[in-house]
């Protein structure tokens, strides 16, 4: 017997199946999808389905989530037919499902708890130390644009740096990262430096939040300076595709 959150997730199992089945053409394939794939498209539908109800008067023609999933199987190099084949794989392998979905829950759960966390800290502008612009969209071919920031500060203590950002796959930036340090003039060429722990960005589909603090006890330090996108040296032109959605720093 299947009980408790075993339940709802065989139910919801069995609710993107109708759902997802629904849009299926006749024709079949036993061709499963690999294990981690099928992962990241239950992800994907979850979050498909809660786009589209969040948006749901922006829609005159209500089958618009059919042509989403439509649109999800081909960026994942799959048909309807083969999603159709590995969910009744699984219809017939539950024990499997419920470990595939507990990952697809927990990374639900961390996304929500990001994004409700990075809101919270966004909303308090007041006590956000970084002035600049704190979202940006960018596609382009590049060999700069790492974002520098430099900030004035008077008191020692913990400072936080927090950063929303996607990292597209097809992002060609070397380390992608978050670089910072505290800095004062101590009269020699780039000054006096503290690092804080270098934070990489991971590049998938989906947004992050990253954070790196670091305390300072020093009073001769004046500065918090760094890169929001800092990355390896690379001699020539290459694409750079991200988009930051926050950027805060803040006394902790």
């Amino acid at each position: 017997m299947v009980r408790g959150g075993k339940m709802v997730r065989l139910i919801i199992f069995f609710v993107i199946s109708l759902i997802v089945g629904s849009c299926i053409n006749n024709k079949k394939s036993n061709y499963l999808i690999p294990e981690d794939t099928f992962k990241h498209m239950l992800l994907d539908i979850h979050l498909i389905d809660g786009y589209y109800m969040m948006n749901y008067s922006k829609y005159v023609n209500h089958t618009d989530s059919s042509n989403f999933y439509n649109q999800l199987f081909k960026s994942y190099g799959y048909t309807n037919a083969q999603f159709d084949s590995t969910v009744k794989y699984y219809t017939l392998h539950l024990k499997k499902f419920d470990n595939i979905y507990e990952d697809v829950i927990t990374n639900l759960t961390r996304m929500n708890q990001e994004t409700t966390s990075i809101q919270y800290l966004y909303s308090d502008s007041a006590h956000n130390l970084y002035k600049g612009k704190k979202s940006h969209f960018i596609q382009m071919d590049s060999t700069t644009n790492t974002l520098p920031f430099d900030i004035a500060f008077k008191d020692t203590g913990n400072y936080e740096i927090s950063v929303q950002i996607k990292v597209y796959p097809d992002d060609q930036s070397v380390h992608l990262r978050i670089s910072a340090f505290f800095w004062y003039d101590d009269k020699t060429k780039d000054g006096k430096r503290m690092n804080f722990d270098v934070c990489r960005y991971t590049k998938d589909k989906y947004a992050h939040v990253y954070k790196i603090s670091k305390h300072i006890r020093n009073k001769k330090f004046t500065h918090l300076k760094g890169h929001i996108l800092d990355q390896d040296f690379q001699s020539h032109r290459f694409k750079k595709h991200v988009d930051i959605r926050a950027i805060i720093v803040r006394k902790v």
